[in-house]
C-alpha cells in the first residue's frame, strides 16, 4: 500500500479531485493544507489514476529545493514540457508569459489539441510569483485545459491564491488535505532533530557543519560540491571530508545525489525554516559560544551574498568566460546579490547591481547561459527600476536613470542575441548587433530636442553646468549641439540602419543647427535613396530635404517633381498633398498656384484648396473665384468625400498607400473634392455665397457650411444645414460642436452639448472629443469633456480614453494641463500594454514627477513586446521615445547623463560583440571600475 493511501480521509480527498475532474465545466482546482501535509503526493496519486491515452499531464514542483524558485523557472519548466523540441524556455519572462498565456487560453480539442492537465505543486514557494491576476498565465483557460495548484495554508489561503491566479474563487474547486493521513513529515520531530543537531554542534564546536547547513538553507537550488566549497572558502576535498564524517547526522535533513555528493539540498522546503529556528535558539542563548554565535551570524547575513559579489567582480576583472565556482554561482550570483539588498551597506546597493549589466559579466557563453542572464537582469531590474529611486534628492535621480539605461541596454542586447542565436550554433551570428549606431543616433537626437538650446554664455549665467559641453577644439558649446555632433559622428561612420531616408533626414535637419555642409550631405543621401531605390518620404520630409541642399541642386528636383505630379492621374489631388505639406515656402506656394491655374476646373480647385492661406491677397482672390465656380461646373458633379492625408511620395512616381484613392477619376477626369474644397473656401464666403453652395451641396460639405453660417450669425440656417446635410449621430454632433465654438454660434451650445452626450457607444463621443479637443473644451466645458474622454476605453484597450485625454491636455490652458496629465497617466496605468505610450509622452512637460518616474521605470525596453538593442534605443518604449520624461525628471543634467550612458553602454557591448563573435583576438574591454 502506498504511503498515505488508506482510510476515509484519503477517500474524501481523492474523491473530491475525481468529482472535480468529472465536471468538465470546472477547470481549476486549488489543493491546500498545512506544511506537513503532502499535497504533492495527493496530486501524484490522482494523476496516476486519471492518466489516459491522449491526455497530456504536466507536473511542476516549485521551490528552492526543486531548483525552481522563481516564476521564470516555473514557466520555463511548463514550456519545456509542452514543447520539448522548440526550447521556448529560453525566452525572456515576458515572452514566456505571453506564449503560455496564449497557448493555455486557446487550447481546444476542436482544434485537434490534446487535453492538458497542468499541476503546479507548492506554488506558494515561488519567490516572485506576480500579485496581479492579469500577469497569471492560468488566468484564462481554453476548453482543453485543466489546472491543479497546491499551496500551503488553510482554506482562506486557497481562496486568496485563486484570486491571485485570476481563477476566481467562485469558479474554483477547493480541496483540503489532512496531514494526519497524507503526512510528508512530522514538524515537531523535525524541529527536535534540528535543535539537537545545533546543540551537538554547539558542544562539539562544529561551526563548519553549522555553516554548511546555513548555506544549504539559503540556496536557491541544489548545490554542487564546487559551489559549496567556493562559498565556504574551502577546497572540494575538505567539504567532501566534512560531509562524509557527519553523513549519518546530516542525512536527517540533507539529501544529495549518489556517492559523488552532487546536488546537495534540504529534503523539503520547510526544513530551511526549521534550521533558521534552530539558529535563532543559539542566538538567543544566555551564554552562547562565540564561535556558534559567529556561525549563526554567518547564516543570518546570507553567506552567498559576499561570495556572489566576489564571483561577479572576478569575472569582470578577468574578462573571460571561466572563473572559480560552479554552475550554481553563475546562475544565481546576481539573485543572491539582489536579495541581500539592505543587509550590507558596503555592497548591497543598486549601484552595485549595475555590475550585472557589464558585458564582461552578462555576455553569455551558451544559449542556456543566455536564458539565465536574461532572467537575472529581469529580476534585478525590479529593484533598479523602482520608481522611488527616480525621485531621490539632487543627483540621485540622475544616477538612478543611468543605472536603468545600462540595465535596459544590457537586456536589449541579450534579447538581440536570443533572436540571432540559431539552436545548435556555438554563438550568435557575427552581425547580431548591426543597426545599433543608427538607433543610438536617433536616441541622441531625441534627447537633444529636450536639451535647452542655450549658448554657453547664457548657460553660465543661468548657473547650469550640464547644458554646456566642450567640443574637440576645447570651445564650450550647448549640450544640444554636442549631442547633435555625437549623432553626426555615428551617421558619418555609416553601417547597417542608415539605408532609410527618414533616418538620414532626421540627422540632416539636426545638423542644420551646427553644420550646413553636413546637413546638405545627409539630405542628398536621403533624396538619393528616394530617387534611386524607390524609398518613400512624405511630402513634408521631401520639402525639408530639398530645403537643406543648395538652391542649384534643389531647383531641378522641384521641377522634376512638379512635372511628375502634373502628369499623373488626378493631378490636382497630388498637388494638393504637396501644397498641404509642412514647410511649404511662399515661393513654392506661388509656383503651385501658377501650375494649378493651368489645370481643368476640378483639378484646379483641388490643387488650390490648401494654398488659400499661403497666397498673397491678389492671388488668393483669383483662387477663391475659380474654386467657387468649380462647384457649379456640370462636368465635375460628383462626390469625392474628403481628401486623403499627406501620404508618401517617391521619386519614381509611385504613391505610398493612397494612390488608388487618387485615381478614382479614371477616364472621366478628376472629380472635385467637395469636402476639402468647401473646408478651405468657407471662411472666405459671404452669406449669399454660402446659401448658393448649400443649394449645390454634396457629401462632406455640411460641416464647413454649417460652421460658416454660425460664424455669420445665421444659426437658423446652420441648424437647417446640419439637419439636411449631416443628419444625426456623430456627423451632426461634430457639426454642432464646431459651429457652437464660433463667436456667432453660442446659441447652439446647449444643442451641441446634448448631441455629443447622446452619442453611443461611449468611444464615439470620446473620439469626437479627441478630434475636436479645442471645440470640446470651449463648448462642453472641462468637466463634461473630461467625463466623455474618460469613457473612451473598452474591454480590449484604453487607447481611446488615453488619446482623448492627451488631446484635451494639449489644447487646455497652462493651469489645467498638470491635472489633465495626471489623468492621462492614470488611464495608462490601467492599460500599460496599450499602444497609447507615444501619445502619453506628449504630456510629459506637465506630468507629476511621480508619474514620470513610473512611466520611465515600466517602459524603458519593456513597452516593446520583444526588446532588442535597437528597440531599447530607438523603438517603442526606447530612449528616443522616453526622452521627454527623462527631461521632465532631471532636466539637462539627466539628458546629458542618459545620453552618455546610452553611448558608453552601447559601445561597450558592440566592442564585446566584436571580440566574441568575430574572434579577431583583440584584447577585451578595459575594466570599468565605475560599474561596480
Amino acid at each position: 500500500m502506498e504511503r498515505g493511501v488508506s482510510g476515509e480521509s484519503q477517500t474524501r480527498e481523492l474523491q473530491a479531485l475525481r468529482v472535480w475532474y468529472a465536471d468538465e465545466r470546472a477547470q481549476a482546482c486549488v489543493v491546500y493544507g498545512s506544511v506537513e501535509a503532502d499535497k504533492g503526493a495527493v496530486i501524484e496519486h490522482f494523476l496516476r489514476e486519471t492518466g489516459a491515452p491522449g491526455v497530456q499531464q504536466v507536473m511542476v514542483r516549485v521551490g528552492r529545493v526543486q531548483g525552481a524558485p522563481f516564476e521564470q523557472d516555473v514557466l520555463a519548466a511548463i514550456a519545456a514540457a509542452l514543447w520539448p523540441e522548440e526550447a521556448p524556455f529560453m525566452e525572456d519572462l515576458f515572452g514566456l508569459r505571453e506564449r503560455l498565456l496564449n497557448h493555455l487560453a486557446n487550447r481546444d480539442q476542436e482544434n485537434d489539441d490534446a487535453p492538458l492537465l497542468l499541476s503546479l505543486v507548492d506554488l506558494d514557494a515561488c519567490l516572485d510569483w506576480p500579485e496581479a491576476a492579469r500577469a497569471s498565465v492560468v488566468a484564462s483557460l481554453g476548453p482543453a485545459v485543466r489546472v491543479v495548484v497546491a499551496i500551503t495554508g488553510e482554506r482562506d489561503a486557497g481562496e486568496a491564491w485563486s484570486r491571485r491566479l485570476g481563477l476566481g474563487a467562485e469558479d474554483v474547486t477547493l480541496v483540503g488535505v489532512d496531514a494526519e493521513t497524507w503526512r510528508a513529515f512530522d514538524l515537531g520531530s523535525l524541529r527536535l532533530v534540528a535543535a539537537s543537531l545545533m546543540a551537538w554542534c554547539s558542544v562539539q564546536r562544529e561551526t563548519e557543519i553549522v555553516g554548511l547547513l546555513s548555506l544549504v538553507s539559503r540556496a536557491l537550488a541544489p548545490l554542487e560540491l564546487v559551489d559549496v566549497a567556493s562559498v565556504l572558502g574551502r577546497s572540494e576535498a575538505e567539504v567532501r571530508a566534512l560531509i562524509e564524517a557527519h553523513r549519518d547526522s546530516l542525512s536527517m535533513l540533507v539529501t544529495w545525489e549518489g556517492e559523488a555528493l552532487r546536488a546537495i539540498r534540504f529534503t523539503h522546503e520547510a526544513f530551511c525554516t526549521v534550521w533558521e529556528e534552530a539558529r535563532d535558539t543559539i542566538e538567543e542563548a544566555v551564554d552562547p559560544l562565540d564561535a556558534m554565535r559567529d556561525a549563526a551570524a554567518f547564516h543570518h547575513a546570507d553567506p552567498f551574498a559576499e561570495a556572489a559579489r566576489r564571483f561577479v567582480l572576478s569575472r569582470i576583472a578577468r574578462s573571460d568566460e571561466e572563473s572559480d565556482g560552479g554552475t550554481y554561482l553563475r546562475r544565481f550570483a546576481g539573485d543572491h546579490w539582489r536579495l541581500s539588498m539592505g543587509q550590507s551597506a558596503e555592497f548591497a546597493t543598486p549601484e552595485g547591481l549595475a555590475a550585472l549589466s557589464d558585458p564582461r559579466w552578462a555576455w553569455p557563453s551558451t544559449r542556456s547561459d543566455l536564458a539565465a542572464r536574461r532572467a537575472e537582469l529581469r529580476r534585478a531590474r525590479g529593484l533598479i527600476a523602482e520608481p522611488s529611486r527616480f525621485l531621490a534628492p539632487s543627483g540621485g535621480v540622475v544616477a538612478a536613470m543611468v543605472r536603468l539605461v545600462e540595465t535596459g541596454i544590457a537586456q536589449g542586447v541579450l534579447g538581440t542575441l536570443h533572436e540571432q542565436w540559431t539552436p545548435g550554433e556555438r554563438r550568435p551570428c557575427s552581425e547580431a548587433l548591426e543597426g545599433a549606431d543608427c538607433a543610438l543616433a536617433m536616441a541622441l537626437l531625441a534627447l537633444a530636442v529636450h536639451a535647452h538650446p542655450h549658448d554657453p554664455g547664457e548657460t553660465m549665467k543661468l548657473g547650469s553646468q550640464s547644458a554646456v559641453a566642450s567640443s574637440p577644439g576645447g570651445v564650450a558649446r550647448p549640450l544640444r549641439h554636442e549631442l547633435i555632433a555625437q549623432a553626426l559622428a555615428l551617421a558619418v561612420r555609416g553601417g547597417a540602419g542608415w539605408q532609410a531616408p527618414q533616418a538620414l533626414l532626421l540627422v540632416a535637419r539636426a545638423a542644420s543647427e551646427v553644420d550646413a555642409s553636413e546637413a546638405a550631405e545627409f539630405a542628398r543621401r536621403a533624396l538619393a535613396l528616394v530617387d534611386t531605390r524607390g524609398e518613400a518620404l512624405s511630402f513634408s520630409d521631401w520639402l525639408a530635404a530639398v530645403d537643406l541642399v543648395p538652391v542649384a541642386e534643389a531647383e531641378p528636383l522641384v521641377e522634376k517633381t512638379l512635372a511628375e505630379l502634373r502628369s499623373r492621374a488626378n493631378p490636382g489631388r497630388w498637388l494638393a498633398r504637396l501644397g498641404s505639406a509642412e514647410g511649404l515656402s511662399t515661393a513654392l506656394a506661388s509656383r503651385l498656384f501658377r501650375l494649378a491655374m493651368d489645370l481643368p476646373p476640378a483639378s484646379r480647385a483641388n490643387a488650390l484648396a490648401p494654398l488659400l492661406g499661403r497666397l498673397p491677397a491678389e492671388a488668393r482672390e483669383r483662387a477663391l473665384s475659380v474654386m467657387f465656380e468649380a462647384f457649379f461646373e456640370g462636368e465635375d458633379a460628383g462626390d469625392e468625400g474628403e481628401a486623403g492625408g499627406e501620404g508618401e511620395f517617391d521619386g519614381e512616381g509611385e504613391a505610398g498607400g493612397e494612390e488608388a484613392a487618387l485615381e478614382d477619376g479614371g477616364d472621366a477626369g478628376e472629380l472635385l473634392d467637395h469636402g476639402a474644397c468647401t473646408e478651405a473656401l468657407a471662411p472666405f464666403l459671404n452669406l449669399a455665397q454660402v446659401v448658393r453652395l448649400r443649394g449645390e451641396a454634396m457629401g462632406g460639405m455640411g460641416e464647413p457650411l454649417a460652421r460658416r453660417f454660425a460664424e455669420l450669425g445665421e444659426t437658423g440656417d446652420e441648424l437647417e444645414t446640419i439637419d439636411t446635410l449631416c443628419g444625426g449621430g456623430v456627423d451632426g454632433a461634430r457639426a454642432l460642436l464646431r459651429a457652437a465654438s464660433t463667436p456667432g454660434g453660442r446659441a447652439l451650445v446647449s444643442a451641441a452639448q446634448g448631441a455629443v452626450a447622446a452619442l453611443t457607444p461611449a468611444w464615439v463621443a470620446a473620439s469626437l472629443v479627441r478630434d475636436q479637443a479645442e471645440a470640446a473644451l470651449q463648448v462642453l466645458g472641462l468637466d463634461q469633456a473630461v467625463a466623455l474622454a474618460e469613457r473612451g476605453g473598452d474591454e480590449a484597450s484604453l487607447f481611446g480614453r488615453i488619446t482623448a485625454l492627451v488631446a484635451l491636455c494639449r489644447v487646455a490652458s497652462e493651469a489645467l494641463r498638470p491635472g489633465l496629465a495626471t489623468r492621462v497617466v492614470a488611464a495608462y496605468r490601467d492599460d500599460p500594454g496599450s499602444e497609447g505610450l507615444e501619445s502619453v509622452m506628449r504630456c510629459a512637460p506637465w506630468m507629476a514627477l511621480e508619474d514620470a518616474a513610473w512611466l520611465l521605470s515600466v517602459s524603458l525596453g519593456d513597452a516593446a513586446g520583444a526588446a532588442t538593442l535597437v528597440s531599447t534605443l530607438s523603438g517603442w518604449g526606447g530612449v528616443e521615445m522616453l526622452a521627454p520624461v527623462v527631461a521632465r525628471l532631471g532636466g539637462d543634467e539627466a539628458v546629458d547623463a542618459v545620453a552618455a550612458a546610452a553611448q558608453r553602454q552601447t559601445e561597450c557591448w558592440a566592442e564585446m560583440a566584436r571580440v566574441r563573435l568575430e574572434g579577431d583576438g583583440s584584447t577585451p574591454l578595459e575594466s570599468r571600475t565605475s560599474a561596480v
